[in-house]
């Protein structure tokens, strides 16, 4: 690869990471506001398991998909996500049948607690506040971030 490759794949590091350093910073500013927010009594619609790839160990991962409704002041608002993380919405969990057990304990018509973001009501979480996952999109732009940056200024003194 050529040196101006490798500025433009620096570059490209450099703007990925910033990227999922904002969103790292907006995901864990939701999970820690969310612990104040008001609650409302929603119902699930639906709550299924969901097979996809998972990026780490190239095999299949299983997770939920959750929907479901809750009122604001009149307004009925749907929502998925189960709390503010990496997988937004999506619980990973090790099996599918550790998955089972959480969509046999939440059928649809179940009533839950539903966390609502009092300036956006449609931002909303089943589980508020924040753990690991909340930091983790935070901490992985940050590194990919510092690489692009450091990789570039290196390239610079390489010409």
């Amino acid at each position: 690869m050529t040196l101006g490759g490798h500025r433009a794949l620096s570059l490209a590091a450099l703007v990925l990471g910033v990227a999922m350093t904002l969103w790292g910073i907006q995901t864990l500013r939701y999970a820690l506001a969310s612990k104040h927010w008001p609650m409302v009594e929603g119902e699930i619609s639906s709550w299924r398991v969901g097979q996809g790839p998972d990026a780490v160990s190239r095999d299949y991962a299983y997770h939920d998909e959750a929907r479901y409704t809750y009122s604001v002041n009149g307004q009925q608002y749907t929502g998925w996500r189960v709390r503010f993380g990496v997988a937004t919405g999506i619980k990973p969990f090790g099996s599918k049948s550790q998955q089972l057990e959480v969509v046999y304990r939440y059928p649809p018509g179940t009533k839950i607690k539903v966390y609502y973001n009092p300036a956006d009501p449609s931002v909303a979480a089943l589980q508020p506040g924040a753990d690991w996952e909340s930091t983790l999109g935070l901490a992985v732009g940050l590194v990919i971030a510092s690489f692009g940056f450091f990789r570039f200024l290196s390239l610079r003194h390489e010409t």
